[in-house]
């Protein structure tokens, strides 16, 4: 059992330092000298430890991890970097070591405010960047596919215990409760955004707050969860009719679903991300419901449940090519005011020749 424990340690580690590697690989292209990770997700990415507060240095050549008196022992026992106190002149004293002059930084994530502490702290040149980490994150590893499987496999479940609870008289809040405490019992560790319910009309609303709304014979029930489970984020949407369901929704379900299908079959490594939102778009456009179409097809997934890429056929994001090792959701809907909504949304992985749909 030790000797388990251990393999699985040194395997870990190994990723952690795979994965700092290829950050540094990036500094020259970025043409700076170092780079400094603030964020919990990316210091959780790049080290396997939860911090609320910490900041890691990353040279050309080093890289420490700077944190305060509450994480120093666990830091230290974990032996994935060097670790000091979080503290300027630590810093500093890194950045003059390595001869370092100009750091990026996160400035997605990064305050106005926080930004010019920091800059009166350091004795460096900022560099700020849209989102460090993106482009790594984005592909995951074969540990990271896992992880998202299995997160997406409890949330399947979850949603067949909503499906088998799902009364005339229940409220959306009771349904939402029902599944948040399946999850849990079922070893999530929580949820990954909180659960959208909607009954009948209020369906409308893609990002509808749950009620005290009453299911009633003939709703359709909007159902949109996701779940944590080590650390990985899943979600998932779906439409289910308590009843018969109006001809009006049943055929706004028909055309999400082929729109959905026409962006699935574009899924392959190469594929620029604007053409999935455009495919999607297409298909509503002939059935002259585009307009019903409120956001975008989807997003990348992961250790946050809205990560890069954005998947819409306009801006900044349109032309990245998908890549094997990308998740992403598909997720087109079709709103009414008044009547209500209908969204169907899946997470897939690209794979070399295409893609694997985690809800299949």
């Amino acid at each position: 059992m030790i000797l388990q424990n251990h393999s699985s340690e040194e395997k870990n580690r190994s990723i952690y330092k795979r994965r700092i590697l290829a950050l540094q690989n990036l500094l020259s292209t970025w043409n700076v000298q170092a780079c400094m990770v603030e964020s919990k997700e990316d210091l959780y990415y790049l080290t396997g430890l939860e911090l609320s507060l910490g900041r890691l240095l990353v040279g050309a050549h080093d890289v420490i991890l700077l944190v305060d008196g509450r994480y120093f022992t666990i830091c230290k026992e974990a032996n994935i970097v060097g670790v000091e106190p979080l503290t300027d002149e630590n810093a500093n004293r890194f950045f003059s070591s390595q001869g370092i002059q100009k750091v990026a930084f996160d400035a997605g994530k990064t305050s106005v405010f926080e930004y010019e502490k920091i800059k009166k702290q350091l004795s460096v040149f900022l560099e700020p960047r849209s989102s460090l980490l993106q482009a790594l994150r984005s592909c995951k590893d074969e540990s990271e596919l896992e992880l998202m499987r299995k997160s997406a496999k409890l949330n399947w479940k979850g949603f067949l215990h909503i499906c088998e609870i799902l009364r005339e008289g229940i409220t959306e809040k009771e349904v939402a409760w029902e599944y948040e405490s399946f999850v849990r019992e079922q070893g999530g560790e929580g949820l990954a955004f909180s659960p959208i319910i909607a009954f009948g009309p209020n369906g409308a609303k893609p990002h509808h707050h749950c009620t005290d709304a009453k299911l009633k014979n003939g709703d359709a029930v909007l159902i949109d969860i996701g779940v944590t489970l080590e650390k990985y984020q899943s979600d998932m949407t779906r439409v289910v009719f308590f009843g018969e369901g109006s001809s009006e929704i049943k055929r706004m379900y028909e055309i999400v679903q082929k729109s959905q299908k026409s962006a699935l079959q574009l899924c392959k490594p190469g594929t620029p991300i604007g053409a999935l939102d455009k495919a999607a778009r297409e298909v509503m456009r002939k059935e002259e419901v585009e307009p019903l179409f409120l956001h975008s097809l989807g997003h990348g997934i992961g250790l946050e449940t809205h990560e890069y890429p954005r998947i819409r056929d306009s801006g900044e994001h349109k032309d990245v090519l998908l890549e094997e090792g990308m998740v992403i959701t598909i997720e087109p809907g079709l709103y009414i005011p008044g009547v209500g909504g209908v969204r169907y949304e899946d997470t897939v992985v690209i794979t070399k020749s295409g893609f694997e749909n985690l809800y299949s």
